[in-house]
């Protein structure tokens, strides 16, 4: 059942004349399978045309996709998450928008989807993207009670790259460095000092930045983050706060707007190709920030936390990037310095101001 340049061969028609001013048109599944709908007309193509009209909306794809779009399941997510999934979701319905629900209950409808994911092989997670929009669009579908099938079950993924262990090292971002402006190397450094993602960094604003840490709410998982301002990530945030005016954001653009996601990621991905820099994303920055908090005497527990890894991913992370010798020098650097605070008698912990910082904590 593959397709051909049109779409995939999903629906099978008929029409019977019955008499000079009557067509009656028969729409099935397949051939020789279930009868869908059935229309007359007085031509064969207004019959046709009657026939496939008459799909009611509980089964035509579009209509259930533009529904799915308009609930609060997707209104509620972040608006790069909501651009993805339209993307994904107008590849969907351009290869399957003529199908009807029913067809998705048939066991063949699983050769169908994964051929069209294979069309997208040469790239495994964008294949195993289009598996997963499908999934999402079906348990919608499920929680609304429109529709029970479960058309992606038992289709595997076949994407495997684990990316936690890719990060850019010191040479990376001094190759990138001598390439790109300051005003998208800020964006970068911070992403090496505070693990978070690109849309957090960008949406980042001083409210957010507090005397000792960054609490922000992410976009991806609605959570909130407190990664530790470290003195290397103190001097980035002094020099956006000089180039920043009287933004309320922390990061700007050429034209001292605010980012939009689009925006940087195209000049991101502009001036590490001018960098000649391959194989690596800005996402991978989390890796590289895991490293310094290492580095400033974090202990792999309190990574895990800040980034929201595994222990077991962190100190794998660790032992692939940091060497042997700098492993042991933060930890027994660490050790004497708690050895050190335990000799303080009246010691109070954290001295942080407990409400928001503004710049001035920031640049003292």
């Amino acid at each position: 059942m593959r397709s051909n340049k049109q779409g995939m061969h999903a629906v099978y028609h008929k029409v019977v004349k019955r008499n000079e001013n009557q067509f009656d048109a028969y729409l099935y599944d397949k051939k020789g399978g279930s009868l869908l709908n059935k229309a007359t007309g007085r031509t064969k193509e207004i019959a046709l045309k009657l026939v496939k009209r008459a799909v009611s909306d509980t089964q035509d794809i579009p209509t259930l996709v533009e529904r799915y779009k308009a609930s609060p399941e997707f209104t509620n997510l972040n608006i790069l998450t909501q651009a993805n999934y339209t993307r994904l979701l107008k590849k969907f319905t351009d290869a399957f928008g003529h199908y009807t629900l029913p067809m998705f209950s048939r066991l063949d409808i699983k050769v169908d989807l994964a051929e069209w994911r294979d069309e997208s092989q040469h790239t495994p997670k964008a294949a195993d993207d289009k598996i997963q929009i499908v999934s999402i669009f079906f348990k919608w579908l499920l929680a609304r009670g429109i529709c029970d099938a479960q058309p992606t079950r038992g289709i595997a993924s076949i994407h495997r790259a684990d990316r936690s262990h890719i990060i850019w090292t010191p040479e990376d971002i001094e190759v990138l460095r001598d390439s790109t402006p300051p005003n998208v190397m800020r964006v970068v450094d911070l992403a090496c000092h505070l693990g978070l993602r690109m849309g957090d960094i960008l949406n980042l604003k001083w409210e957010n930045v507090r005397a000792t840490k960054v609490a922000i709410k992410t976009s991806k998982r609605k959570r909130f983050a407190f990664p530790p301002i470290t003195e290397e990530c103190r001097k980035v945030l002094q020099e956006c706060a000089t180039y920043s005016g009287h933004s309320e954001y922390v990061v700007l653009n050429g034209y001292g707007n605010p980012w939009t996601a689009n925006g940087f990621g195209s000049r991101f991905y502009r001036f590490k190709k001018m960098a000649g820099i391959s194989g690596k994303h800005f996402h991978d920055f989390r890796g590289t920030a895991v490293t310094n908090f290492y580095k400033s005497g974090y202990r792999n527990s309190e990574i895990a936390a800040i980034v929201g890894w595994s222990e077991d991913t962190v100190e794998t992370m660790l032992k692939i990037y940091v060497d042997t010798s700098s492993f042991l020098d933060a930890a027994f650097e660490r050790v004497n310095s708690e050895a050190k605070t335990q000799n303080f008698e009246g010691h109070n912990g954290d001295t942080e101001h407990t409400d928001t910082a503004h710049r001035s904590l920031v640049i003292a």
